[in-house]
């Protein structure tokens, strides 16, 4: 079973898995915290989608399922 990555923003959520290379999760009991690391694609060629994620953005990770939207 794979994982989707989304970027919610001001207007909506979108699925930015798609673009994503690798992603490695880690959480460590002594820090208190998680992380989620991600590599996404990026090209500043006026015919490559402009990535919709900035720094600091929130990023929600789902389970995907065979046949969800």
């Amino acid at each position: 079973m794979g994982h989707e990555l989304w970027c919610v923003n001001g207007s909506g959520m979108t699925n930015i898995t798609p673009l994503v290379g690798s992603i490695t999760w880690r959480s460590n009991i002594n820090e208190l915290g998680e992380q989620l690391d991600f590599d996404i694609a990026f090209n500043d060629d006026r015919y490559f989608p402009k990535s919709p994620v900035d720094l600091g953005s929130l990023i929600i990770i789902k389970k995907w399922r065979k046949g969800s939207k």
